[in-house]
């Protein structure tokens, strides 16, 4: 039975992994999707501008950030999460970024409900907005003033 939840539970995460492509350590890169990448701050989120991999090469979130070995790419079966994964598709999070025709961060909002764990970074690349879910790490939540993932404070009402 331990075997069984263990494996469920690595299933589990790795999806998120591979729907999430949160900051590598070893390359301070997030790969947003097979091809395309961001650096990451001191915060370990993703910033500024998005780059592509020369042609022919895959983001593979490691020391070497793009290579042409196909199997080495931190998105393989990018977006193919499904909602029981609490990740929403990138297909519906970059039409709500193309709505929104912003750049940034911004609530994650599920099924009428906003996860503070979680946030959408949208962004514009070539002629158009994409977007991708990141959850914040640690015992961090989004806030969506400062745009960053914070440690929670109590707040008291005036």
């Amino acid at each position: 039975m331990l075997r069984l939840l263990v494996f469920l539970a690595i299933g589990v995460l790795g999806c998120q992994v591979l729907c999430n492509s949160s900051c590598s350590t070893k390359s301070r890169v997030s790969c947003l999707s097979q091809t395309e990448f961001q650096f990451c701050s001191s915060a370990s989120m993703p910033r500024g501008k998005v780059y592509s991999c020369p042609k022919n090469h895959y983001c593979t979130g490691e020391s070497i950030v793009c290579s042409k070995n196909a199997s080495l790419a931190a998105c393989n079966g990018c977006n193919e999460c499904t909602s029981d994964n609490q990740l929403a598709t990138r297909t519906s999070i970059t039409e709500y970024c193309r709505t929104l025709r912003r750049s940034g961060r911004f609530p994650h909002v599920q099924d009428s409900s906003v996860s503070i764990k979680q946030y959408v970074f949208c962004y514009f690349s070539g002629v158009s907005f994409y977007g991708n879910v990141y959850s914040c790490p640690g015992s961090t939540i989004f806030d969506s003033t400062t745009e960053m993932c914070t440690i929670q404070t109590d707040v008291q009402a005036r």
